[in-house]
């Protein structure tokens, strides 16, 4: 246990998960061998969830500790392990039966569960599975019981770090509702109420706010939101996505297949991925790897029920299909997920397959139907509060539609200069 401890330490402390992975390793072999008892329940589900990159192996763990658990009546180690056991679940594209864990191991965690730093671990294990399947209705309904718990909340500890994470998940729901300006000013409290009150660098909104300022064209304080986190899996999808908003595609195409090689059979967090690789590949025209990423996607995501994520994954195909020359499939994909997007809840998606259908007729001489659906973007645009790029801008016009009356028509671009020991250092994006 003591190993655990340490383990734990270099992990969440220090922010070193060599070493932590090391510990915690020692620590398995110490009891491995050992008749079955509580401690080994602990030592397997040491790390966070979101700590462990395969879930295959995040499950096998789990499972061992809830054997345990139960075997020796240890409603805390109970609660971690269903909460892990569930998150990996969602991410092996189990849904139903990762969010009937979660669920239970939530109403434990609110109820004879009392070992706060289990449950704080617990709930992270939640909320990182509630994130990744855009299960946000399912996050807020957990939020308020929990914050009436003082499981989250603003004291220094594990209601500041939930806070923080819940704060961060809540701003990618306004991110994905078009209300860019309300995730930011979230994001930004967040940030400084963690730092204020743990003396340590922000985590999960910060990597948040990265994502954000990465679609807003801010990559140079993207950049400075990620330095120091990605030698963790959280960090390497927003990282992946910065690359590749540089146009530095060598890094962006490592990035993410480090990741891929790190989560073994995952489904969630393997299609976006997936989705940047075959817009790597696509950038520096290797339509053969694009079309081999695409039809990986397409594999792994098949009969994933998370909102908005096939109607992406159909974006991504069609520009395979229209680089591969087949433009009328491309366009025919993009409407047929139109078509399938849910009436509300989904804005600035649809916004987003409108401008690619523009793009598609644009590029296939259909001036028409270019000019109507242009007609059909700028007006979705209108209602949201989001950063509309130059390139889209561009188009728009091109065909003849006025740019959106909205607040942020386009990326800005900053230089920032900064001291760093005896040099200064001079950043663009």
């Amino acid at each position: 246990m003591a190993c655990a401890r340490l383990g734990d330490l270099y992990a969440h402390a220090m922010g070193n998960l060599t070493a932590a992975r090391a510990w915690f390793l020692r620590a398995t072999r110490l009891v491995e061998d050992e008749p079955p008892c509580i401690e080994q329940g602990w030592v397997a589900v040491a790390a966070l969830g979101c700590d462990v990159d395969d879930p295959a192996v995040l499950l096998a763990r789990a499972e061992l500790a809830l054997d345990r658990a139960r075997r020796f009546g240890d409603v805390n180690l109970e609660t971690k392990a269903l909460a892990d056991a569930g998150l990996a679940h969602v991410q092996l594209g189990r849904m139903a039966e990762g969010m009937a864990l979660l669920d239970e191991a939530m109403a434990l965690a609110c109820g004879p569960a009392d070992d706060v730093e289990a449950v704080g671990k617990s709930v992270c294990s939640f909320l990182t599975a509630c994130y990744y399947a855009a299960d946000f209705e399912r996050a807020d309904s957990w939020a308020e019981i929990l914050r009436r718990h003082g499981l989250i909340g603003h004291a220094p500890g594990v209601p500041l770090f939930l806070g923080s994470h819940c704060d961060a998940v809540q701003a990618t729901l306004l991110c994905e509702l078009g209300r860019w300006g309300e995730a930011e000013a979230m994001l930004t409290r967040a940030i400084d109420e963690f730092e204020a009150g743990m003396n340590m660098p922000s985590w999960h909104p910060a990597i948040a706010l990265a994502e954000l300022r990465i679609r807003q064209g801010r990559l140079a304080e993207a950049e400075m939101l990620l330095l120091g986190k990605d030698g963790h899996f959280q960090a390497l999808l927003p990282s992946a996505r910065l690359h590749l908003a540089r146009g530095d595609h060598d890094l962006a195409r490592a990035t993410a297949v480090r990741g891929l090689r790190s989560i073994g059979d995952d489904r969630l967090r393997a299609a976006e991925l997936l989705a940047v690789l075959v817009d790597v590949e696509l950038a520096v025209g290797h339509l053969d790897a694009a079309a081999a990423a695409c039809d990986d996607l397409v594999a792994r995501a098949n009969r994933l029920d998370v909102p908005g994520l096939q109607s992406r994954i159909a974006a991504v195909r069609a520009r395979v299909l229209a680089a591969a020359g087949d433009a009328s499939a491309a366009i025919t994909t993009v409407e047929s997920a139109l078509d399938r997007l849910p009436t509300t809840g989904v804005p600035l998606l649809r916004a987003t397959l409108l401008l690619d259908l523009v793009r598609l007729h644009d590029q296939a001489g259909n001036r028409a139907a270019a000019t109507v659906e242009a007609g059909r973007a700028a007006a979705a645009l209108a209602e949201l509060d989001v950063v509309v790029v130059a390139d889209d801008l561009a188009l728009l016009e091109r065909v003849g539609v006025a740019a959106p009356a909205t607040g942020n028509l386009t990326a800005r671009h900053t230089a920032t200069l900064t001291s760093e020991d005896r040099c200064w250092v001079v950043a663009w994006g």
